[in-house]
């Protein structure tokens, strides 16, 4: 099925959570949240930071409140640089409480890069992103921002593969893989030698608990890009979903083989997000503009 939530919605930076999906509406500037199963959007008011803020695309996340069982967005996105210096705005938003009001988060990390090209995942109710210092002698760590307190926790530290200084390598974003925090990485970038190690953080908050299940051997022999592939669904039947420059494949890990999937009824570029879908929707949502005028489409989902 192909759901038609709209031209102006930008899903780069984009999150998803219980079936729905939060992003950016481009032309409007503003975030919205909708639910293509039930063919419901919103669109949330603009914030009281918005004035002053930069044209880069915000860094997006959506999640649930273990203690008050309550949908929040959380939004990160840079304001004008002031020398060389990045100065983040981040603000947060409660959903189905009424009337929705940004809240700004005083204590944010700085010196650092929120990379809109790197997926975050919802884990634990704690929305996790990989940071990028600004400065190349600091290691990228992991930032986790708790829906509860509605505050930036100890960051992460990420696994130490044993890499060769001189091989460019560079981090492919979050997932959760049985039931734990997951990384991939590429390597080998351009020299024909390409290889994807996939890790999971068996304890949380453990560093010396990451441990390295499986390895992606060399999987596209003309991929030159590391954002040209990106990691959408680990299955337990051993197969992974991946994001290929414009395409989806699945990759088979006991017989190291790809599949292509073919989409029908999409367009010839378009983005992946991994989704659930539910009936989840957000009645007592007071924000002014609300939509259902969703448009539907059946697709079907070829294997080759």
């Amino acid at each position: 099925m192909v759901t038609k939530l709209g031209m102006e919605l930008d899903f780069h930076g984009a999150a998803s959570c219980n079936g729905l999906i939060c992003s950016w509406n481009d032309r409007e500037k503003r975030v919205s949240v909708s639910n293509p199963i039930i063919g419901k959007r919103i669109t949330l008011p603009e914030s009281p930071k918005e004035h002053g803020i930069s044209d880069f695309k915000p860094r997006l996340g959506i999640g649930i409140s273990p203690e008050t069982s309550l949908y929040k967005v959380l939004k990160i996105q840079s304001r004008r640089q002031y020398g060389s210096e990045t100065i983040w705005a981040v603000e947060i938003c409660t959903l189905g409480v009424g009337t929705v009001t940004w809240r700004n988060i005083a204590d944010v990390p700085q010196k650092c890069y929120f990379s809109v090209a790197l997926d975050g995942t919802f884990f634990n109710g704690i929305f996790h992103f990989i940071l990028t210092p600004d400065s190349p002698e600091i290691n990228l760590y992991i930032c986790s921002f708790d829906f509860d307190s509605e505050e930036f926790r100890s960051n992460l530290e990420l696994p130490r593969p044993p890499l060769d200084n001189e091989e460019y390598h560079a981090w492919l974003g979050l997932r959760v893989l049985t039931d734990c925090l997951c990384v991939s990485i590429i390597s080998g970038l351009g020299d024909g030698n390409l290889d994807i190690e996939v890790w999971v953080m068996k304890e949380y908050g453990v560093t010396e608990s990451w441990t390295k299940v499986f390895v992606l051997e060399n999987p596209m022999e003309n991929l030159w890009s590391a954002h040209g592939f990106k990691i959408i669904k680990y299955k337990k039947n051993k197969e992974i979903i991946c994001f290929i420059d414009d395409n989806i494949y699945s990759y088979d890990l006991k017989n190291a083989n790809f599949r292509f999937l073919e989409t029908i009824g999409t367009h010839s570029k378009f983005y992946a997000l991994l989704y659930v879908p539910s009936f989840v929707w957000l009645e007592d949502v007071a924000v002014g503009e609300s939509s259902n005028e969703i448009e539907y489409c059946l697709s079907e989902l070829h294997i080759q």
